[in-house]
């Protein structure tokens, strides 16, 4: 009994065996293996009825590895990598995808460490042509360049080297390939093909090694660019197609200039990284907008090899770059091919030009066309266009500009529609402190000043002796009578330093700084904050309006007459009067202009002929004609539910 019963079991286990073994996949292609670069593993791929089945084998340090992921590419170009899940077998781990026959592919891994962490082999992926037939002792074969993202510019003549080897025979060929089609071979060593009049397009490159034994291999595939001719004075087109890029030398100085095109069209913002030399790291820069272009210059020394490439904002969302097609330039070289570019350079504000507000700037160029004219040049502040100029002597005249930091820049287009840009030339606009402070702070650190202009109020820190060449100073800002502090950071305006809000006329405010002290450390005036009502002007020296007889009286008819009297009247420009049935939230009730005259005694009234039942609180807030505001004392009439009661405030009264 026993017998028989372990005679079915052994029938059963060589069936299932047998199943086992039917359902394996035949191969009908050899096996193509290698091992990783940092010797982590070695792998083997093949293609069986138009299946490809990956294993990854653990070796030194990862054997025991828990985890692996393959990511896999099919085609040619620059797509990305979809991630894989394989699955453990035994020690080592598989995965398998219907792919096409002729498909090239590449792939790497990641997986784990069992020490700690994991790893992967993103930076040397491995190649494999579907479908192919991989035995032991096939060659090795690499592309030595161009190297992958190159560039030329069509007609191109791109000539294509190759390395390859063979451990146990020689190499008989290698093949050259664009895509499918095969551009040429080479039978002897060093291998090599000079591909001819290659038109504008993208293009991905592989060679095949066939040794002795009429065994063979691909390399990994390498994607160029071949750009159309530049007839626009740029060096070339990201990769991407989503910009234009140029690079000029003038007077050891190195203008880089970065074009969005239409898949960027209107970017705000854009970063430049530039390795000076053969290697080392990319140091990144700001770029400074320029109309819808944006620029960034540096010294570098003529002959020097450099490599760049940009982070940029994408309209639609999001940011991109082009770290993996960084673009080269030789210093002192003409990367664009086109003669007959205009020149232009500001003659006037020399760079760092100080004025004081509300300034004047009158910006000079001089532009130049060797082979033609010059159609136009345009002025720019950052990226705004101040005025464009069609005719000899270039110039522009900018007036009541206020105080800041700016970059001024010039662009002249010639009749070729041929552009270029000017160097940019920083220049400031400080505050005007001759009008006086509100006020200094107890130690004699600053001066500080607030204004309300147009519903901002602009606070301005004047540094004193003992803070002098201070480089940075942070406000903090408490709007009401209660609550914290926020803080902001103000910005540097040739020695001073400005900061602009805006804040509900009226509001109370509280404010202090914090501020840096050159001989070491920094202070803050938080013990000793300074009040700020909105609307008010805090300058002694500074009255737009001298006002008396300001009055709220209730009328026979029921209605409510404002009344206020002026003399001295400086740039004023208009009253707003606002009414508010608790004194703190306030609506418009109407507007009155000032009138001629600046000196003379000038009589106003308003008349509010539907007042509430209950409490009326009137407003009255002068405005001068630059947009500085002044808020006056709120004036209080309560009126009862029977008019012939009235009950006036102050009480007693005095007058009418």
């Amino acid at each position: 009994m026993k017998k028989n019963n372990i005679l079915r079991c052994l029938i059963r286990l060589s069936f299932i065996f047998s199943l086992v073994i039917f359902l394996l996949p035949t191969k009908t292609s050899a096996t193509c293996s290698g091992i990783a670069f940092s010797g982590d593993y070695s792998y083997e791929v093949y293609t069986t009825a138009g299946t490809v089945y990956f294993k990854l084998h653990p070796l030194g340090i990862i054997v025991g590895s828990a985890s692996a992921i393959i990511y896999l590419r099919e085609g040619t170009g620059t797509g990305t990598y979809p991630g894989y899940t394989m699955t453990a077998s035994g020690g080592d781990f598989i995965f398998s995808k219907s792919i096409t026959n002729g498909t090239i592919t590449s792939f790497y891994f990641s997986y784990s460490v069992p020490a700690g962490g994991e790893a992967n082999s993103s930076a040397h992926p491995h190649a494999y042509l579907t479908g192919t037939d991989c035995v032991t002792g096939a060659p090795s074969v690499s592309i030595t360049s161009p190297a992958e993202a190159a560039s030329f510019t069509a007609p191109a003549g791109i000539t294509i080297n190759a390395s390859a080897s063979d451990l146990d025979g020689t190499v008989t060929k290698v093949e050259f390939y664009s895509g499918v089609t095969l551009l040429g071979e080479d039978l002897s060593s060093p291998y090599s093909f000079v591909w001819t009049n290659v038109v504008a397009g993208s293009y991905t490159l592989t060679a095949k090694a066939t040794d002795n034994n009429a065994l063979s291999s691909i390399s990994i595939p390498v994607n160029i660019v071949v750009n159309a001719p530049n007839t626009n004075g740029y060096c070339g087109t990201a990769f991407s197609g989503d910009y234009e890029y140029k690079a000029e030398t003038n007077a050891g100085v190195v203008t880089f200039t970065m074009h969005p095109l239409t898949p960027i069209s209107g970017s705000l913002y854009s970063l430049i990284y530039i390795r000076e030399g053969l290697s080392g790291g990319y140091a990144g820069y700001s770029m400074n907008a320029i109309g819808a272009d944006f620029i960034f210059t540096k010294s570098i020394g003529d002959a020097t090899p450099v490599s760049f490439y940009f982070t940029y904002q994408v309209p639609a969302g999001g940011e991109a770059n082009s770290s993996i097609y960084p673009h080269s330039y030789t210093v002192g070289t003409n990367c664009t091919g086109v003669t007959g570019i205009p020149t232009i350079n500001i003659v006037s504000p020399i760079n760092s030009a100080s004025y004081t507000e509300l300034a004047t700037i009158t910006i000079n160029a001089n532009a130049v066309d060797n082979d033609g004219s010059v159609s136009k040049v345009d002025f720019f502040n950052g990226a705004v266009l101040l005025n464009t100029d069609l005719t000899f002597p270039y110039s522009y005249t900018w007036t009541n500009v206020p105080a800041g930091n700016y970059n001024i820049s010039a662009r002249v287009t010639d009749n070729n529609s041929l552009s270029s840009l000017s160097a940019l030339v920083h220049v400031v606009v400080n505050i005007n402190n001759s009008t006086g402070f509100c006020g200094t702070v107890p130690n004699a650190d600053y001066f500080y000043k607030a204004e309300t202009i147009a519903g901002n109020v602009v606070f301005s820190f004047h540094p004193l002796t003992p803070i002098a060449g201070c480089s940075y100073v942070y406000i903090y800002v408490r709007e009401g009578l209660t609550g914290v502090y926020p803080g902001y950071a103000m910005t540097a305006i040739g020695s001073d330093f400005r900061f602009t809000k805006a804040i509900t006329n009226a509001t109370p405010l509280s404010i202090y700084f914090t501020y840096q002290v050159p001989s070491g450390g920094e202070r803050n005036s938080s013990l000793t904050p300074h009040d700020y009502m909105v609307g008010d002007v805090c300058i002694g020296t500074v009255v737009p309006v001298n006002l008396f007889n300001y009055t709220a009286k209730l009328q026979s008819d029921g209605s409510v007459a404002i009344n206020w009297a002026t003399s001295n009247e400086l740039n004023n420009d208009h009253y707003i009067i606002e009414k508010s049935l608790d004194g703190r939230s306030f609506n418009l009730l109407g507007n009155v202009l000032a009138k001629a005259g600046s000196f003379n005694i000038k009589e106003y009234q308003f008349i509010d002929k539907f007042p509430f039942t209950g409490r009326n609180f009137y407003r009255l807030t002068q405005f001068d004609k630059d947009g500085r505001s002044k808020v006056y004392d709120i004036k209080f009439i309560n009126i009862s539910e029977n008019k012939s009661a009235i009950l006036v405030y102050p009480n007693p009264l005095t007058g009418d």
